[in-house]
């Protein structure tokens, strides 16, 4: 239930702090995840509660999807927020970045992530 971290495996899954539970704290987490070179990470969100969609504007109650580069540049890829269930999320390469910043306000229950190594 911590805070991010770096995830080397085929498959998992993470959740935000605290989940199901409100997660009221202000905070900014970073899950680095690599699955085998041979393979792409896929994300999906079988959960999906941070809130409303009047915080997509301001950055808080929100998960940033980054794609890394074989150069190791993390580019932003995709930025879900609210209630509504994000779509699976196909990195380009074995690597991706997920970040979650959450604010006072947080509302929702949060969210549960699950990921995998697909052949590419």
């Amino acid at each position: 239930r911590g805070c991010g971290g770096r995830i080397f495996n085929y498959a998992g899954s993470f959740t935000s702090p605290l989940y199901p539970n409100e997660y009221r704290n202000i905070s900014t987490c970073f899950w680095d995840i690599t699955v085998p070179t041979s393979m792409k990470v896929v994300v999906e969100f079988p959960v999906f509660d941070i809130g409303t969609k009047s915080t997509c504007n301001y950055n808080y109650n929100v998960v940033f999807m980054y794609d890394v580069t074989t150069d190791g540049e993390a580019v932003l890829a995709n930025t879900y927020c609210g209630g509504d269930q994000p779509a699976p999320f196909v990195a380009t390469s074995n690597r991706m970045i997920v970040k979650y910043i959450s604010s006072m306000n947080n509302v929702g229950t949060g969210w549960r992530a699950t990921f995998e190594g697909r052949v590419q």
